[in-house]
C-alpha cells in the first residue's frame, strides 16, 4: 500500500476514534433532557388531573385572604366599655339665644381582643334605674390597642333632642351607668365587626 495513503488512513481512523466520546457525551445529555421534560409532562399532568377533580366537586380554589366580617348582635358585655370621667355646661357667650353646649370626657377601653383603628355606635347614659338620660351618635377614628383605654373630648349641643340633658348634669359621675353600643368596629389587621341594633 502506498505509504502516503496509509498514513491518510491512519489519522483519519485517529479522528474518527477521538470524536467518540463527544458524540457520547451529547447523546447522554439529550437523553437526560428527554427524561426531564417527560417528568415534567408527568407532574403538569398530575396537577391538571387534580384541578380537574377540585372543579368537579365544586371546591374552592385557594385564593388570595380577605379581611373578615362578621355580622351579629353587640356581645354583653360590650368589647368598647366606657367611663364618664367629667362633664360640665358650657355657654361661650352671655347670650339667651347662644346654645349652651355640654363638655364631656370619656375614656374607652378596648376588650376586643384585637386592635382598634375606627368605631362607631352610640353612646348611652342611665341612672341607676337604669332610665335613659341622653344619648348619642359617636364615630372615632381613634387607635386603640387590645386591652388598653384612650381618653375623648368632646361637646354636645344641649338642646331637647338630647334627652334629660338636665337630669343628666345634676346627677354625680358616681351615679350615672355609661354604655357604649357600638354598630361597627374596624380593626388594624382589615377586619371588622357588624353589630345589629338592640
Amino acid at each position: 500500500m502506498n505509504p502516503i495513503l496509509k498514513s491518510f488512513r491512519s489519522i483519519s481512523l485517529l479522528a474518527l476514534i477521538s470524536c467518540v466520546p463527544t458524540l457520547y457525551a451529547a447523546a447522554s445529555a439529550t437523553d437526560d433532557l428527554k427524561a426531564r421534560i417527560t417528568t415534567l409532562e408527568f407532574k403538569l399532568e398530575a396537577i391538571q388531573t387534580r384541578l380537574d377533580k377540585l372543579e368537579n366537586k365544586g371546591e374552592t380554589k385557594p385564593s388570595a385572604v380577605q379581611p373578615q366580617t362578621q355580622i351579629g348582635p353587640a356581645p354583653t358585655p360590650s368589647p368598647i366599655s366606657v367611663v364618664l370621667i367629667k362633664k360640665s355646661l358650657e355657654q361661650t357667650e352671655p347670650s339667651a339665644s347662644t346654645t349652651k353646649q355640654i363638655s364631656l370626657m370619656l375614656l374607652f377601653k378596648n376588650s376586643s381582643g384585637k386592635d382598634i383603628v375606627s368605631f362607631t355606635g352610640v353612646m348611652h347614659f342611665f341612672d341607676l334605674t337604669k332610665k335613659e338620660l341622653i344619648s348619642f351618635e359617636l364615630p372615632l377614628e381613634q387607635v386603640i390597642p387590645n386591652g388598653k383605654e384612650s381618653s375623648w373630648l368632646g361637646q354636645l349641643d344641649a338642646v331637647p333632642a338630647l334627652g334629660n340633658y338636665a337630669g343628666f348634669l345634676n346627677l354625680e359621675n358616681i351615679n350615672i351607668i355609661s354604655e357604649y353600643w357600638p354598630k361597627r368596629i374596624v380593626f388594624s389587621d382589615g377586619s371588622q365587626q357588624i353589630f345589629e341594633s338592640k
